[in-house]
């Protein structure tokens, strides 16, 4: 009898056990499945280092919350993110000018998003002075990015055209004298010298750069959203006519104040 009634007790608590596991089992199995299904496709992208909560971070941010995306940053220098949007380790960048050879390694994204002019700056001093295009001849220029036919422009004036990709490069280049001017995007350029204290030692050169820049996103035709592409340039496209572009950049270069 105490054997019968050993084995109906065993036999009760193995089947108490399996059910519990079944429970256990299938909760967590719903579990994991809501959890792939709250999973959003990822868009991965880089902006600067030195800029990593900048304006292009906040432009790359809405294109990612408009294509329902989580969007993922890596840092790096302009030259790396090109060489990485060429070879698809990113999707997507923004801020590129729309001289750059796609070489069929990445495609530009219509239309452009801002259009903003470039500013020349030099030091604060007696030795160079910039209030015309003939002044640029024999100056040694530093500029973001390789970029051929902006390169081949400043060269046929007779400017000695140094790459440098980052604007801590350009400050103590120009503070050591080793580079007489440095171009950058003006109102980028004043935000980081106002926040650095330096206004009163880098000034804006009294001539105006007679570039302006068309930025566009790119995006690698690497990327699995080549298949989004229509859908992208529609997103941008609403961001021109509505002024959201503007109003991203305008905020955040007022929040810099």
């Amino acid at each position: 009898m105490n054997k019968v009634m050993k084995a109906t007790a065993n036999s009760y608590s193995l089947t108490i056990r399996i059910i519990i596991m079944m429970i256990l089992t299938s909760f967590t199995t719903l579990v994991s499945q809501e959890s792939l299904q709250s999973e959003k496709p990822i868009l991965k992208s880089s902006v600067s280092a030195e800029f990593p909560n900048g304006v292009h971070f906040k432009y790359l941010n809405y294109l990612a919350n408009e294509l329902d995306m989580e969007l993922e940053i890596t840092h790096m220098t302009y030259n790396r993110r090109i060489m990485s949007l060429r070879s698809g380790l990113i999707d997507i960048m923004t801020g590129l000018r729309s001289t750059f050879s796609e070489n069929g390694e990445f495609v530009y994204l219509q239309p452009s998003y801002t259009s903003t002019p470039n500013a020349f700056f030099i030091l604060n001093d007696s030795s160079i002075k910039l209030t015309k295009m003939e002044d640029l001849r024999g100056k040694r220029i530093a500029i973001t990015a390789n970029d051929k036919p902006y390169v081949t422009a400043l060269e046929r004036i007779g400017a000695e055209v140094v790459i440098l990709p980052t604007f801590d490069q350009k400050i103590k280049l120009l503070q050591r004298k080793r580079i007489d001017v440095f171009e950058h995007v003006k109102s980028s350029a004043i935000s980081q010298l106002e926040q650095r204290g330096l206004t009163s030692q880098i000034i804006l050169a009294e001539y105006k750069s007679p570039f302006v820049n068309h930025f566009h996103f790119a995006l690698s035709t690497q990327s699995p959203l080549m298949t989004r592409k229509d859908d992208i340039e529609a997103i941008i496209a609403k961001g021109v006519s509505t002024g959201t572009f503007k109003k991203l950049r305008a905020e955040h270069y007022q929040a810099k104040k």
